[in-house]
């Protein structure tokens, strides 16, 4: 059984007036964008789904320049995507949705009656 992971981005996002890096303020700092985990057992397509949050990188390391104006975006910041990225690298949580896998083939199911 090979589990393949993957994720996905929606449209919704979490953004908040934080400090850059020169201690100036910026408005719409993207701190995660909501977003989905997926496994897919590559044997017969079994896939388990998660909500996520995936997080923006540190705003406080973030010079002047860096910063992105959120009218001005027009994909997923790559910090963010770098944060999903190593999210389903995570061991742990492989381990979590290879068992839920494992627990939705054996679950048991509801069926219409012959009669």
């Amino acid at each position: 059984m090979a589990i393949n992971y993957s994720f996905t981005f929606n449209s919704d996002i979490i953004t908040q007036t934080v400090k850059i890096k020169d201690g100036s303020s910026v408005d719409d700092y993207i701190i995660g964008v909501h977003g989905a985990v997926h496994a897919t057992d590559d044997s017969d397509n079994t896939t388990i789904t998660r909500p996520a949050i995936f997080k923006g990188t540190d705003a406080s390391q973030k010079e002047k320049g860096e910063f992105v104006a959120l009218s001005d975006l027009k994909d997923v910041p790559d910090g963010v995507k770098a944060f999903a990225e190593t999210m389903i690298t995570d061991e742990t949580l492989r381990s979590q949705m290879a068992e839920d896998i494992m627990n939705k083939k054996t679950a048991p199911t509801s069926k219409v009656a012959p009669w």
